[in-house]
């Protein structure tokens, strides 16, 4: 939603900037492309203007042709956008409605706003779910020297589906927290595991809740490790990350009153939670 309104190109990166229509040129060609690219991935618009005229070479002009022809750069600074306003300038009011009218409910919309759950904890998941958390195979694409390996496992590429499912690190974690919740489930990918859950666990009920609020929970902390691994080189082993988990869906299901029923309480008994089940009030004794 932000476009690049180039000036003097000071500002604009080539690969990452939307100074071209249809978003960012890294995104419209190939990683192999990428490498082989005489441009930097910092390269900005500036560096390739000299003499009053573009200097392109001819592989770049080839995946790129609506380049050629493109104004020459002026003396103004680059100007960055934003679409949904007028303006151009940022507005809240005109960014919900272009959401509004521009956007769809997805099928798996009803996993993200499940009423259990933790603003972060959505967001991780939001982003999970779309396959938008940025994965070393994902930042690769954008910098030459990133190592692709998984940091959690050291062994595979790191993708969301190696990550959230086929990492030998993770997998122990969704097993036993599977077993908490009473769920057998033998998909084959990530992609997979969240058609599966979308078509399985209804909105409003409250077993399908807490399951949901375990998923954002455990997406939202096996990312948290990563990163933990990636910049502080902190590391937690599998059994505390369990545990961290599921204290934190203790704690949250403490925060939410839960009227007495059969499915209630079993489900306040698999989380220990059975001694704080608010049963409904004694009615009055109304005899004489």
């Amino acid at each position: 939603m932000i476009f690049t309104k180039v000036g003097n190109g000071s500002r604009t990166f080539f690969w990452e900037d939307n100074w071209l229509q249809g978003g960012p040129l890294s995104i419209k060609t190939t990683r192999e492309n990428l490498l082989n690219s005489p441009i930097l991935p910092d390269q900005k618009l500036d560096s390739l203007y000299h003499d009053a005229q573009w200097h392109f070479s001819q592989s770049v002009v080839y995946l790129f042709p609506d380049i050629v022809g493109i104004p020459p750069l002026s003396t103004t600074d680059d100007m960055f956008v934003w679409l949904p306003s007028p303006s151009g300038s940022f507005s809240l009011s005109h960014t919900i409605r272009w959401l509004s009218t521009h956007s769809f409910p997805k099928p798996w919309h009803h996993l993200i706003w499940s009423p259990f759950s933790i603003p972060r904890c959505k967001f991780s998941l939001w982003l999970a779910v779309q396959g938008r958390l940025p994965t070393l195979d994902r930042s690769s694409m954008r910098s030459f020297t990133c190592s692709r390996v998984c940091k959690l496992c050291n062994m595979v590429d790191e993708t969301h589906n190696h990550l959230f499912f086929a990492c030998s690190y993770t997998r122990p974690i969704w097993i036993s927290l599977q077993h908490k919740c009473g769920l057998h489930i033998a998909p084959s990918s990530w992609t997979d595991l969240v058609e599966w859950i979308t078509n399985r666990w209804p909105r409003g009920d409250l077993r399908s809740s807490v399951n949901k609020l375990v998923l954002s929970m455990a997406v939202n902390r096996i990312w948290q490790e990563r990163n933990n691994r990636i910049f502080t080189s902190q590391r937690c082993s599998q059994i505390a990350i369990f545990r961290q988990i599921t204290n934190m869906v203790r704690q949250k299901l403490l925060s939410i009153k839960v009227k007495d029923s059969p499915i209630a309480r079993r489900l306040m008994l698999d989380w220990d939670l059975l001694a704080f089940i608010r049963s409904p009030p004694e009615p009055p004794d109304l005899t004489p």
